[in-house]
């Protein structure tokens, strides 16, 4: 897809900074990849931390109302010791009520676009999120790229959520062939 809008100064700055630090979806898999593929496309796009890793150790379902203990929903740091692999992908949690909510529904728990920032995905890039930088829309963990000088949450909100969701599902689409799940 070529896009008709350059890519914002946040994301040239985030994409950047992040490979200076380098030298540091709740998504339906592709209508025709068996689970093997499946696999292979997501440890290949995915955002995930020694090679499986997946929501950089957090645990994906205490974003949610339903797996934080206060019900707010949280970002909180998952166990070693209650982790769950899904099409390739470990996560951890960090209590096993919720590890027992991901294995019932993990496509609603999984942060969408393979854990890249959402911001940077509507652009067409991949930029490595902030954790706790995050919003739940439309049922979907998003996680945004936050430093110093650049919050892309904020961007995300001031150039309307809607479109941007938009624009990163059909990204996301054509590098993965994941199918963003029906509104």
């Amino acid at each position: 897809m070529t896009s008709n809008k350059p890519p914002s100064p946040a994301v040239l700055f985030a994409s950047l900074a992040l490979a200076l630090a380098a030298s540091t979806a709740a998504a339906l898999p592709p209508k025709d990849a068996n689970e093997r593929q499946w696999t292979q496309i997501r440890l290949e796009k995915y955002q995930l931390e020694k090679k499986t890793l997946g929501a950089q150790g957090y645990d994906p379902v205490a974003y949610f109302p339903e797996g934080d203990p206060k019900g707010k929903g949280t970002p909180t740091k998952g166990s070693k010791k209650i982790t769950h692999t899904y099409n390739g992908v470990t996560y951890r949690f960090a209590r096993t009520a919720n590890r027992d909510l991901f294995k019932k529904t993990p496509a609603k728990y999984e942060p969408a676009f393979g854990g890249w920032c959402a911001y940077a995905a509507a652009y067409e890039g991949y930029t490595e999120p902030s954790p706790k930088n995050f919003k739940i829309q439309d049922g979907r963990l998003l996680l945004f790229y936050k430093d110093l000088f650049t919050d892309t949450h904020k961007l995300w909100e001031k150039e309307g959520p809607s479109t941007l969701e938009n624009d990163a599902d059909v990204w996301w689409g054509e590098e993965t062939g994941e199918r963003a799940p029906e509104k």
